[in-house]
């Protein structure tokens, strides 16, 4: 019987759940940095257009 060779590859459940948990982290990460220059561009453009958007964007 011929051997296999040794795969390098590690395919085992703990690195599966790792490699999961970290793209579920890098896309939270990604989502909260987006909120947050909307954010901040939200505050900007009320600040700077306060009085003058349209009845339907203005909340005040």
């Amino acid at each position: 019987m011929e051997q296999k060779p040794a795969s390098t590859e590690d395919h085992s459940l703990g690195r599966e759940l790792r490699v999961g948990l970290l793209g579920l982290g890098m896309a939270a990460g990604l989502i909260a940095i987006f909120l947050l220059i909307m954010s901040v561009l939200a505050q900007i453009i009320h600040q700077h257009f306060g009085g003058s958007l349209p009845f339907f964007l203005d909340r005040g």
